[in-house]
């Protein structure tokens, strides 16, 4: 039986998905892994060229082919019930590995650790199609013990680094079942919550950023999921983190407030802001967050721009 199992959900991915599979096929390790791969119906040849590998590595690989397009969590959670290994790392069709050994360098941290839920690492962001340089992420140093109040604050883990801990879908709170996109930051303060989560300060994968991708452009519908989230999680968590998540859903209502600002619903606006209560302290991130806000609800496009004077100490 694998030790280990790659778990990959893809979806419209053709041109990015060789290069996925790849990275997978060229770890080093001393012990098994699998390959559990959840399509959901792509409109172009990414089904296909799975298939490619899948008929070369019948043992290795197994699939989940809908016959019609499920989305992303219901593939999601498809997917990892099918796993079977000790251990799950987390790729999607887009993504790739650059080291091979990040799985055996995360799995011998786990066994030498089992207090700890998963680990992760250090990660390339490339832009597709940008005239922007690749950066690494997050901006820590040192391995390190990640505190679920830095995940909710900063949202630092890249799910493309991660290895957990394969819990059974039992133990899943049902958040699960009642969002339909975000699953990374669920699992991750999930399993902040079931164990110590570990940071290897070394980069062995890449995510990609390009116009496909799910978080590309957050919409009014990924805002109110994520509210969703947070809005769970301060329960979940025994409210241990409240002052974390606050701040939060502060920021959230006040984007919730802009969208609906900018699409002319000022009573939506209105209500979303009312609920920006939390911004108290120094933050001028959330100050000017808060003020464009008020101006965009309020006074409409044309006076923004001077909120542009609104810079913190470190932008001087």
């Amino acid at each position: 039986m694998a030790k280990v199992s790659v778990m990959m959900i893809t979806y419209n991915h053709e041109k990015f998905i060789r290069q996925a599979l790849d990275s997978i096929l060229m770890q080093k390790t001393d012990f098994d892994y699998e390959i559990v791969i959840g399509e959901d119906c792509s409109t172009d040849n990414t089904r296909e060229i799975i298939m490619e590998y899948y008929n070369k590595l019948p043992n290795k690989i197994k699939l989940f082919f809908p016959e019609k397009n499920v989305g992303i969590m219901k593939n999601f959670l498809t997917t990892y019930s099918m796993c079977t290994g000790d251990y799950i790392a987390f790729i999607e069709g887009d993504d790739y590995w650059t080291s091979p050994i990040k799985l055996q360098t995360q799995f011998d941290y786990l066994q030498d650790h089992p207090d700890f839920s998963m680990c992760f690492c250090k990660v390339e962001r490339v832009y597709e199609s940008l005239q922007i340089p690749c950066d690494e992420f997050p901006l820590i140093d040192g391995n390190q013990v990640i505190s679920a109040k830095q995940i909710i604050e900063n949202n630092i883990i890249p799910h493309v680094t991660v290895m957990a801990k394969n819990y059974p879908m039992s133990e899943l709170p049902p958040i699960f079942n009642e969002i339909s996109t975000i699953g990374d930051l669920t699992m991750h303060l999930t399993r902040a919550k079931l164990g110590n989560v570990g940071f290897i300060d070394q980069a062995m994968a890449a995510y990609r950023i390009h116009q496909g991708g799910v978080s590309h452009a957050p919409s009014e519908k990924w805002f109110l999921e994520l509210k969703k989230i947070y809005e769970f999680m301060d329960s979940y968590l025994d409210y241990k983190y409240s002052d974390s998540i606050n701040k939060k859903l502060s920021y959230l209502y006040c984007q919730l407030s802009i969208i609906n600002a900018k699409k002319g619903n000022k009573i939506k606006a209105k209500e979303y802001l009312k609920n920006c209560t939390y911004i108290k302290d120094n933050n001028l991130m959330s100050i000017k967050d808060f003020i464009k806000a008020n101006l965009y609800t309020y006074l409409g496009n044309l006076v923004i721009k001077p909120i542009n004077i609104l810079k913190s100490r470190n932008d001087r």
